[in-house]
């Protein structure tokens, strides 16, 4: 299982609906149904992945998404 299925499957058990992920991720509830099927893209992996990583060194998590996204905050 893909790490963007196993998140959505988490906040979903967490109460969290479809609906409200989308509107927090910038999506559609279309787009987070298949996600939760299974059909997440290999990109949403790694863009969790690089959220981690950029965790991991102390980086918010917004500017580890501005990075993934080639936004500089600087």
């Amino acid at each position: 299982m893909s790490q963007t299925t196993t998140t959505v499957k988490r906040l979903r058990q967490a109460g969290m609906s479809q609906a409200a992920i989308a509107r927090e991720v910038g999506v559609s509830q279309p787009t987070i149904a298949k996600w939760e099927a299974g059909k997440a893209p290999k990109a949403a992996d790694a863009a969790i992945r690089l959220q981690l990583l950029g965790q991991g060194v102390g980086a918010p998590a917004a500017e580890a998404t501005a990075v993934e996204a080639g936004v500089s905050h600087a």
